[in-house]
């Protein structure tokens, strides 16, 4: 796929709303500590889908974003994009831009401009990291944060 990104990209433009995906880009790279990671929370249908087993909670992407963190010294912010309203308040201790009021296009573009993507298994997260060329960490149900933090690495 890496191989023909190129061409695909060219077929693939996306319809999004630049001003709003500019603004709220800006806005989370104004925040950046440094690395700017993007979070694609997907929870709608992954709750009853495979009988919930790609199921993540928020406050385990909380602590997967918190494992990253701290696998990067805490040098790093995030980019939350989701299918449901999320809050500052459910990342604490993070440096957190919530995208909300985005399209789906919207969210996709605003998570391939970061420098990599923390997201479920999903054909969604995976777009974006290759619309932006970046390396993504694909959150499992039940996941370490030792593991977390090993798979961390690639954002380096």
């Amino acid at each position: 796929m890496k191989k023909h990104r190129q061409r695909i990209m060219e077929r693939m433009q996306l319809r999004h709303d630049a001003c709003a995906v500019d603004a709220l880009s800006h806005l989370a790279r104004s925040r950046s500590r440094g690395r700017l990671i993007g979070v694609h929370i997907r929870q709608g249908d992954f709750r009853s889908f495979a009988g919930g087993s790609m199921f993540v909670s928020t406050s385990d992407y909380a602590k997967a974003m918190q494992a990253v963190a701290a696998a990067l010294d805490s040098n790093v912010s995030f980019l939350v994009c989701s299918n449901e309203p999320k809050t500052r308040e459910e990342f604490p201790e993070l440096v957190v831009t919530i995208a909300s009021g985005t399209s789906p296009t919207d969210d996709l573009t605003l998570l391939s401009r970061c420098d990599g993507i923390i997201g479920s298994h999903s054909t969604f997260a995976a777009w974006a990291s290759l619309a932006g060329n970046i390396p993504i960490l694909p959150l499992e149900n039940g996941m370490y944060p030792e593991a977390i933090r090993e798979a961390a690495r690639r954002f380096i």
